[in-house]
């Protein structure tokens, strides 16, 4: 699955974290398991204090688990500065697809969760990455309990986009 929520039609595919030599360079941390995307593109959309730009790539290079990306409407680092903790976007419709069984997180965010009774627990309402796998927070809106579901096959029996529903095998007891 894959991190990136953003309220509207936009999911953040990278975070500026700081900006890297005196060219104006910024040191980007990608939030994608494509980030190999910031090479075939010309151009990127940052938001930075609720405002969006389109800034042109010039070079993007790895560095540890960063990319250095150079832009050309950014020429040193008093302008780079600018863009600290701003977020890379993309439009929902520009994103990769996936291979069938993987989802966006933005995907599965306020789908309805059933149990394999149909009886309804709640919605999706984050998806957690502690580590090994992910977990759904999953809130009944009626009563404010929350369920945490790990997403593992053994748990997760349906995912339907359609439909907007998860169906979900439970422990005795669980709920």
């Amino acid at each position: 699955m894959q991190n990136g929520e953003r309220s509207g039609d936009k999911i953040i595919i990278g975070k500026v974290t700081t900006t890297h030599g005196h060219r104006g360079e910024l040191k980007i941390l990608p939030l994608t398991e494509f980030p190999e995307r910031f090479k075939e593109m010309s151009s990127v959309e940052v938001e930075t204090n609720g405002r969006c730009q389109i800034l042109h790539i010039d070079t993007v290079r790895k560095h540890k688990k960063f990319l250095i990306i150079k832009f050309q409407e950014i020429h040193d680092m008093d302008e780079a500065v600018l863009y600290r903790d701003a977020d890379v976007v993309v439009s929902k419709s520009e994103v990769k697809a996936l291979s069938e069984g993987s989802y966006y997180h933005f995907q599965l965010i306020g789908l309805d969760v059933y149990d394999e009774d149909g009886n309804y627990l709640g919605q999706i309402d984050k998806i957690l990455e502690p580590g090994g796998h992910d977990i759904f927070a999953v809130i009944d809106r009626n009563s404010g309990k929350e369920l945490l579901i790990p997403v593992v096959k053994e748990w997760v029996s349906q995912i339907d986009l359609i439909e907007k529903r998860v169906t979900v095998k439970l422990l005795p007891g669980l709920t």
